[in-house]
């Protein structure tokens, strides 16, 4: 009997010991900064151009003045194939073009989920569609668009959807996850059959930082984009903060998570406002709340210690547009610091 009640004692101290353990493990330390972090933005020309901005100027500034060299950018299949059977190019080739010819890098956003309100970018003519129509003419989106950039310099990897599991935002909620990971290799035969193995290019997706265990499609890809947001619009319209998390927080979770997805890096740091409606119909005290000058500087502190490879700042065509149309040029001048301390190649 008395052996029995020393190892439920046991059983006990060792239950309730885990849960300090891992509380410790992902909260417990000193922040410390990365020196070998490179950082870059995620770029939408769309996105851009919604806040009366000229794309093209735009990037050109972003490279020349800003001095970013690393860019994740979408392949809205909306853009590409307005009409079925018929693609364009064009505008994705102008920006890399661009990015290229300062020896800069990209990764380039295929699939139906991409970045951007309102997250699902299917082209009019396919929303009616039935899945298994739908979905044949996704891969044969992405089949065209591999073959077309798979030997562009400034190709850096792929990203097959954007956090695909992650079904709280947008409207492509019914994309079968095997579905997804048949994408994932249909890009590497493409690859395989044409380039040899020195030029192949990895291929990565991506998970919600704060929501998501970052496994799906583990074994699939060659690494894993996580978004880190600070401040988020809750569904009751307040504010809800996720700051208590330590910046190392995130290089322990991969830590864990490595071994399985490959290396993990920030693919979306938030360094806008968030809103509950596009921003440029957001008064500018509003937008002030969830991001201002003493955020900015916060996040940024936060960023350089992430202790991950890479981290992709989101909200670059919001601080171009406070510059150029707002009259609030100190979100970019507070960037340009940034880049100018680190570099982006």
């Amino acid at each position: 009997m008395k052996r029995h009640l020393q190892r439920w004692l046991l059983a006990c101290l060792i239950l309730g010991l885990l849960p300090l353990v891992a509380l410790s493990y992902f909260f417990v330390g000193i922040p410390t900064k990365s020196l070998d972090t490179r950082y870059g933005v995620t770029w939408s020309t769309r996105h851009a151009a919604s806040y009366g901005l000229l794309p093209q100027e735009t990037l050109q500034s972003i490279l020349d003045d800003l001095g970013v060299r690393r860019f994740r950018i979408p392949a809205y299949w909306d853009l590409i194939e307005k009409e079925p059977g018929q693609f364009s190019f064009d505008e994705l080739v102008k920006q890399l073009d661009e990015i290229a010819k300062r020896g800069g890098k990209a990764t380039i956003v295929v699939g139906a989920t991409q970045p951007r309100w309102p997250e699902c970018w299917l082209p009019t003519w396919i929303k009616d569609s039935m899945p298994t129509e739908r979905e044949h003419a996704q891969r044969r989106y992405i089949e065209r668009t591999v073959q077309e950039f798979m030997r562009h310099p400034a190709l850096a990897r792929w990203q097959v959807e954007n956090e695909p599991t992650l079904k709280t935002f947008g409207s492509c909620k019914n994309q079968r996850l095997d579905f997804i990971a048949s994408e994932i290799a249909l890009i590497r035969e493409i690859e395989t059959k044409a380039l040899l193995p020195t030029q192949r290019h990895g291929i990565v997706t991506t998970d919600s930082g704060e929501l998501s265990t970052w496994t799906s499609f583990a074994g699939w890809t060659d690494g894993r984009g996580i978004s880190i947001y600070r401040i988020v619009l809750a569904p009751a319209s307040f504010l809800f903060r996720y700051d208590f998390l330590p910046p190392f927080f995130y290089a322990r979770k991969a830590a864990l998570v490595e071994r399985m997805t490959g290396p993990v890096f920030v693919s979306e740091f938030q360094m806008e406002p968030w809103a509950d409606r596009d921003l440029i119909r957001v008064p500018f005290e509003e937008q002030s709340l969830s991001m201002n000058e003493i955020r900015m500087k916060d996040h940024l502190w936060v960023a350089e210690r992430t202790r991950l490879p890479e981290v992709y700042f989101w909200g670059i065509e919001w601080w171009a547009w406070m510059k150029v149309k707002q009259g609030h040029p100190e979100y970019w001048e507070e960037m340009k610091r940034f880049f100018a301390r680190h570099p982006s190649s």
